[in-house]
């Protein structure tokens, strides 16, 4: 099956005037499962492969973009800061880590899933807990990838960081507008 095939057309959640992107893998039957991405990434990144793996395992895939990322709403820009200081000061007022599980929410109820299974990365991961935690009986099973537990903050956060790692998103610049992200990919 070519590969443009193995995914059902984008469909769309809202979660108040948030509009999220999302598709599911074909074939559709099998347990659910959510795959949360990382910030700045959008749900083309999920390999075909894996999702391939999975529906063999006996998963129904789906994939969605996050708020601010891929073809979901893109809310206006806060302040910028680099990682390091995003991790150890107080984030602006633009949304919620609980917003955010609701988005993940929104888009099991516009599939028409009561649970599912959830799998996140980095941020996806920190997203996956905290739907875990907000919405324990949606919540099948939770894999958390590369994500600091959902009740670290601050200080404590750096127990679970490798700083050099660190250091080198730290001297990233992200992109402001889609093409700019699209460049970035590309390098």
């Amino acid at each position: 099956m070519p590969n443009g095939r193995l995914w059902e057309p984008r469909r769309w959640a809202q979660n108040g005037a948030v509009r999220l992107a999302f598709d599911r893998f074909r074939p559709e039957r099998g347990e659910p499962l959510l795959i949360a991405t990382g910030l700045g990434v959008d749900r083309y990144a999920v390999p075909t492969g894996f999702c391939e793996q999975l529906a063999e395992q006996g998963f129904a895939v789906a994939r969605y973009d996050q708020r601010d990322g891929g073809e979901s709403t893109h809310l206006p820009p806060t302040a910028v800061r680099n990682p390091i200081t995003a991790m150890l000061t107080r984030r602006g007022d633009a949304y919620t880590a609980e917003d955010v599980a609701d988005d993940a929410i929104a888009v099991l109820d516009e599939l028409g899933w009561t649970s599912a299974h959830m799998v996140g990365v980095s941020l996806g991961g920190a997203v996956a807990q905290r739907i875990a935690l907000r919405h324990p009986g949606r919540v099948r099973s939770l894999t958390s990838i590369a994500a600091v537990p959902g009740d670290v903050t601050g200080l404590r956060t750096l127990r679970y960081i490798r700083l050099g790692t660190l250091a080198k998103f730290a001297r990233l610049k992200f992109p402001d507008t889609r093409e700019g992200a699209i460049e970035a990919v590309s390098r």
